[in-house]
């Protein structure tokens, strides 16, 4: 019985000693794990800023583009609206040249002062 004691401890004290040391693998890869999972998400969370920024910086660019584009349409708007004056300021000198010219051709003055 006591034979039967010492080998059950020593075979307990092997299997403990066994266990420990697995325990110890375990822990290890666990701590290795947590590691890289640490090490992962950290460079997973620097490529996604690095990617926001890059995007940010794009929209923003494409924001500025577009705010050109509009203060280029309203100058043009400007200028078209300028020119469409002078435009209508020209056609009404030409009428009147046309008018003065008929008036003209039909004796103008003298022609109303023989018709009085």
């Amino acid at each position: 019985s006591g034979i039967n004691a010492e080998y059950g401890q020593e075979k307990f004290s092997i299997l403990s000693a066994r266990l420990e040391e697995r325990d110890a693998v375990i822990r290890e890869k666990e701590e290795d794990l947590k590691c890289r999972v640490e090490q992962n998400t950290a460079r997973i969370r620097a490529r996604c800023k690095e990617e926001f920024r890059d995007r940010e910086g794009k929209l923003l660019a494409k924001e500025s583009q577009i705010e050109e584009e509009r203060e280029e349409v309203q100058r043009v708007r400007t200028e078209n609206e300028a020119l469409r004056t002078q435009l209508n300021s020209l056609q009404k000198e030409h009428a009147d040249c046309i008018d003065r010219m008929q008036w003209r051709g039909r004796g103008g003055l003298q022609g109303r002062q023989r018709t009085v």
